[in-house]
């Protein structure tokens, strides 16, 4: 009798640590547009703000945006910056400074190396009620710049539009963002080229005055040609030339 109470007790016990363990590896908060669309988003910090990274096309029409994040906190949100590659940013007001913590997706890996190796990865998704799924996806193709295809392993699991947003996780690291699905092939933007198109936004790369060469290869270049100031023929700019700016 005793080893039968003691064994559901030990089951249950292993099923809370595990759900704990993924939980913070999913995506940071769950979206609701306009009551009838919802999507995810990965938050992260740019100065003093804690922002919403969420697929544009989820939000960029909305009326209304209500977010749930993982400790079940609910907050209102608004569109603050579209990006091209269906990327946008939103905003929100919490009063629990260390809900946005510095996360790690914004560290450049050598995912190639890492696609290469690896052929399956774990698409992870907060519902409504801050509880995990895990869905496990097999890698069909990928490109060197943007893109990874995937597709779910079990035949029975399905990728819904509900999920875009979601980050997919490959041998335990992130690897990039559930854009769209279509046919049951689920399409990310890989992680670095997230940060390509974002590093401008979150000042990652560059500094006032200092223009990385990462986001632009060549000078800005103005040539004068008026005669009246022969001696100086070219002039040369660098730095943040335009807020916001994606290259």
């Amino acid at each position: 009798m005793k080893l039968n109470l003691k064994t559901p007790i030990a089951f249950i016990f292993f099923s809370f640590s595990l759900f704990i363990t993924h939980s913070t590896l999913a995506s940071d908060v769950y979206l609701k547009i306009d009551a009838n669309e919802f999507g995810q988003g990965i938050l992260r910090q740019r100065r003093h703000e804690c922002l919403i990274i969420a697929p544009a096309h989820v939000v960029e029409n909305a009326f209304k945006i209500d977010i749930t994040t993982s400790d079940r906190s609910k907050y209102s949100a608004e569109v603050l910056e579209l990006f091209p590659g269906d990327l946008s940013v939103l905003r929100f007001v919490n009063e629990n400074p260390s809900l946005c913590r510095q996360t790690g997706w914004s560290t450049k890996t050598n995912l190639n190396a890492l696609l290469e190796m690896e052929k399956q990865g774990e698409l992870r998704t907060m519902l409504a009620d801050g509880s995990i799924r895990i869905t496990d996806v097999d890698i069909v193709s990928y490109d060197k710049y943007r893109n990874i295809n995937i597709r779910p392993r079990n035949s029975l699991d399905a990728i819904s539009k509900g999920e875009s947003g979601s980050p997919l996780y490959i041998a335990g690291q992130f690897s990039g963002m559930l854009l769209s699905v279509k046919n049951d092939i689920g399409n990310v933007i890989r992680q670095d080229a997230m940060i390509n198109t974002l590093s401008l936004f979150f000042g990652d790369t560059v500094k006032v005055g200092q223009l990385s060469r990462t986001h632009l290869n060549n000078s800005i270049k103005v040539t004068s040609n008026s005669p009246e100031k022969a001696p100086v023929n070219e002039l040369e700019f660098s730095g943040v030339i335009a807020k916001s700016a994606v290259t």
